[in-house]
């Protein structure tokens, strides 16, 4: 036995918990409650879209409903569901397929009326993958790199010209600047990113399902006065920071009606 046997048994008990751990998680969090007939048919036209959309359906569908945390919406996407306009469809390996909704939401609707909803969300779960890949590169890799690359041909000039009189921290807050603006730059690029999709994804549904049902779900939800959606609607600077990467019910009306992002 050496000295470092006792740590690699360790680490081996470590690593061989870490995935039970997550299956049990899983497994609890995914505990299927009683459902009602309505809950049944909303899981069924889910697997329906599935079909429409060419995708691949689960065995089984079924529906939770989620409370929003802190009955605020803080989440950046649509896929941690407390949004009460959308859903949140996930597969899971441990059990059925998971269709989350806004539990503010229950019994708001009928089931026929989360279709469009249900639709619009499947279709920008589609196009994620690819919008994070594409933006991933092109508003923070690449412009990091070339951040970093004009940092070092700034300290290249310090180092050749020292009649300019380049002090360590002029070349601190020149890099500061450059890199934190870059990275600000990317993430403000982003929200508004999230916000083109979900819009795009509206009038893909539309297509799909029918314009006329996914403005009458959204009239009637936006009818309801809820109190998430309300604080979309303002003038201010936090509804219009909130409006960053979300867009209003309101918003997508409009663009329903006067649709302008369609690629």
């Amino acid at each position: 036995m050496t000295n470092s046997d006792p740590l690699d048994i360790l680490m081996i008990i470590i690593l061989a918990a870490i995935p039970i751990i997550l299956v049990r998680r899983a497994l609890k969090r995914r505990k299927i409650p009683p459902f009602s007939s309505e809950d049944q048919r909303i899981g069924e036209i889910g697997m329906e879209l599935y079909r429409r959309l060419n995708v691949k359906s689960p065995p089984k569908m079924v529906v939770f409903w989620n409370d929003p945390p802190l009955n605020k919406s803080v989440s950046l996407l649509p896929y941690r569901s407390s949004w009460p306009d959308y859903c949140f469809i996930q597969p899971n390996l441990f059990g059925p397929s998971t269709i989350e909704l806004a539990k503010c939401m229950k019994e708001r609707l009928e089931p026929e009326e989360w279709r469009p909803l249900m639709a619009a969300s499947l279709i920008f779960k589609a196009k994620k993958g690819k919008m994070v890949v594409r933006y991933t590169f092109t508003r923070f890799l690449l412009p990091e790199i070339l951040a970093v690359v004009a940092v070092l041909v700034f300290f290249e000039t310090a180092l050749l010209l020292p009649e300019l009189h380049i002090t360590v921290g002029m070349f601190t807050a020149v890099a500061a600047v450059l890199l934190f603006g870059v990275l600000f730059f990317g993430l403000s690029s982003l929200g508004g990113c999230i916000k083109k999709m979900l819009l795009m994804a509206d009038v893909q549904a539309a297509e799909l399902v029918g314009k006329e049902a996914l403005l009458h779900t959204l009239r009637k939800i936006d009818d309801l006065g809820l109190g998430d959606l309300e604080r979309l609607k303002g003038s201010g600077l936090k509804a219009r920071f909130r409006r960053w990467h979300r867009p209003s019910v309101p918003e997508r009306i409009e663009n329903l009606l006067t649709p302008k992002l369609t690629t």
